[in-house]
């Protein structure tokens, strides 16, 4: 991931929007049945939506909202330690 400690940067990996089961039922109006997100196109591994995604879908704006007891540094902190145990759970899945 190249990004500064206090910053995140998506590499589109598709790591999240794979494994919504992982998060509980935050996502679970997005699930497509699968633990897939519905707007998430397998083929080019981009979101459908992505101009107009969820607010919980945008890591810097929903974290202030969904999240407004943690510190900035602490939400991102936490997102790409949550984005590497995705990536490692979605590479074990193939």
């Amino acid at each position: 991931m190249n990004c500064s400690d206090s910053e995140f940067s998506c590499d589109r990996c598709g790591a999240c929007c794979r494994s919504l089961r992982m998060f509980g039922d935050f996502y679970s109006d997005l699930d497509d049945g699968t633990g897939c997100c519905r707007y998430y196109d397998r083929n080019t591994r981009l979101c459908k939506i992505y101009e107009s995604r969820p607010l919980k879908c945008r890591v810097k704006e929903g974290g202030k909202v969904y999240f407004p007891d943690l510190s900035y540094e602490e939400y991102i902190r936490k997102t790409k330690e949550m984005c590497r145990i995705l990536k490692v759970v979605c590479e074990k899945q193939g």
